[in-house]
Order: C-alpha cells, then structure tokens, then sequence
C-alpha cells in the first residue's frame, strides 16, 4: 500500500491481536502510527472478571470512562480502582494494562463512534462508502493498469510462459 502512494495511518486500532501490532512497529512507514486497543473487545476481557451481579455496574463505569469529554476526565480510572481494586484486581489490572491504548481515540470528536472499536461501520451502505472512499483516495496514486481489457483473460483461467499465452486444449475450452 505504501509504494503504491497510501500514507501511514494516524492510529490503528485492534482488538487485541499482537500479531498485527508487532507486524505494524517493525515497518519503518508506521513507526509513528499510534495502536489502539478496540474498547468492546476490551470491555469484554474485563468484565468477564467480575461475577454475573456486578456486570453492569462495570460495564457502567467503564463506558462513564470511556465516553468522557476529555482524556484527563475518561481515564482517570481512580472511580473503577477504588470500586473493584480490592476484590476484583484481575479485572482492574487488565484495564490498566490497556489504559494508554483505550484513549488514542481522543482525536476530533465528531469521529469517536467511528474509531473507539473495530466493530463495523454500523450499516452495510455506510462501510461500502467508507471502503470507497479510501480506495478512492489511494488510487489517485497509483498507476493505471495497461491494456485493461486484456485483465479479463485472466478470468478465464488462461495459461501464460513468461507473459505468452499458451495454446493448450484447456484455454481453447474457453474460446469456443
């Protein structure tokens, strides 16, 4: 993507796949690409931690975090320790861990329920025009393919040695 003219991204966010991250911080190009972690995923390994009862009271003081004006207001997580530190420090010790990467959505405002999870775009037409427009906006960089309407004898499963086509009984199945 990058030697074809798409620049690094601003911030990538995953749910939790290290593999993906790990492969993103060994590309020179995405050295300053920032790595969120997705906060339904998040917010799933956490309260898993807890009993049945208190779910929702979790869940509550979460998204009170996670759905706060300001960085310094969503995750001062002081409310969320004093609440569940002593009983539950298995499931604060995983929010803790990932506290950093859950607030890398604090760009713009007006695009934080687009970018604080990797769940869908919401409806199918919304992610086909999202997808569109990046590919849209990537392919002003690339070069155009010569002799298109040669693509489609690829379709066609047509042999080729060293770029000729071969005239085998397979590809005569295809003319006739």
């Amino acid at each position: 993507m990058i030697s074809r003219g798409s620049i690094a991204p601003l911030f990538v966010i995953a749910d939790g796949a290290l593999g993906f991250c790990s492969t993103l911080e060994d590309l020179e190009e995405f050295k300053e690409t920032k790595h969120g972690r997705c906060r339904v995923h998040k917010i799933k390994n956490v309260v898993n931690c807890f009993p049945k009862r208190l779910q929702p009271q979790v869940k509550g003081v979460f998204h009170d975090m996670m759905n706060a004006e300001k960085r310094s207001d969503g995750l001062v997580k002081k409310t969320f320790v004093d609440l569940f530190h002593d009983k539950y420090p298995n499931g604060v010790n995983k929010l803790e861990k990932d506290c950093e990467k859950l607030s890398v959505f604090f760009f713009p405002a007006v695009h934080w329920q687009y970018i604080r999870t990797t769940r869908g775009a919401g409806s199918a037409p919304i992610a086909v025009s999202m997808a569109f427009k990046l590919f849209e906006q990537s392919s002003k960089k690339w070069r155009r393919i010569r002799s298109p309407e040669l693509a489609q004898i690829l379709l066609l499963e047509i042999d080729f040695k060293d770029g000729v086509e071969l005239k085998t009984s397979r590809n005569q199945e295809h003319v006739a």
